[in-house]
């Protein structure tokens, strides 16, 4: 007999390090699962975002692509410069703190400027998905997804066998 679920899933977007965690409602030992592929369950908040060939967000560039998230960000990031493939990428560190400081905009590695709503966007966007695509990976039936204010999916349905 399948019974429907729904799951939570609380994102950690840290200044230096992020990670997500999820349990699912009802569960009676109310486990709490993480992503262990990561060290302690956390990756660097770094993002590598790919551009169009406009130059930064001031010039009139769009950040068009999720790249990468984490330390793989940065090792990916380092092997596009290193192969001169890196002008059209952007790498971002940090940039958490922008929000500290009521800032708009926010400097890549290589310093091009780009809005800081739009990094954030992407990074927790990149977060939710790894998290979805880890859930699917542990149990028998997808996760079936409601959509949320703002376009988020604020819960997340799963059927499971047994």
């Amino acid at each position: 007999m399948s019974e429907k679920e729904k799951i939570v899933i609380g994102i950690d977007f840290g200044t230096s390090r992020s990670g997500f965690a999820y349990s699912f409602i009802g569960d009676k030992e109310q486990q709490i699962y993480g992503n262990n592929n990561w060290t302690d369950f956390k990756t660097d908040s770094a993002i590598l975002l790919k551009k169009d060939k406009n130059g930064d967000c001031r010039g009139g560039a769009n950040l068009i692509e999720i790249v990468e998230f984490g330390q793989e960000a940065i090792r990916k990031y380092v092997e596009m410069l290193e192969e001169e493939e890196g002008e059209l990428y952007e790498l971002f560190r940090y940039y958490k703190m922008a929000l500290y400081k009521s800032r708009t905009f926010v400097k890549s590695v290589a310093g091009s400027v780009f809005k800081l709503v739009d990094v954030i966007a992407m990074s927790l966007q990149w977060i939710k998905d790894t998290a979805l695509q880890h859930i699917n990976l542990t149990v028998r039936t997808p996760i079936e997804t409601d959509q949320g204010p703002m376009g988020l999916d604020s819960a997340c349905n799963l059927v499971r066998e047994g």
